[in-house]
């Protein structure tokens, strides 16, 4: 059962910052579309831009295409990961 806040009732989980990056402009509109209910969504379609709002939002969760052109996602990931800003400490 999700969390809610105590303050006005909303599910903590729905308010989540999620940043999709993907080149593909029909996969950004098909996650976008699945995820809906998230309304706290930033998308990119590069790894340039998909890191620059990483580091401006801090997202919660990103879902990232491995096959970009600019940098794929497995070395965009590294550049997340290494990043002292994207730390999540729990």
């Amino acid at each position: 059962m999700p969390s809610t806040s105590p303050a006005d009732g909303t599910s903590r989980h729905l308010a989540a910052q999620l940043l999709l990056i993907d080149d593909d402009p029909l996969m950004i509109a098909l996650l976008s579309e699945m995820l809906s209910q998230y309304p706290n969504r930033r998308t990119a379609t590069s790894s340039s831009e998909g890191i620059r709002l990483a580091r401006e939002l801090a997202p919660d969760l990103i879902l990232l295409d491995v096959g970009m052109p600019d940098l794929d996602g497995i070395d965009t990931c590294g550049v997340l990961r290494a990043d002292a800003k994207l730390e999540r400490r729990g």
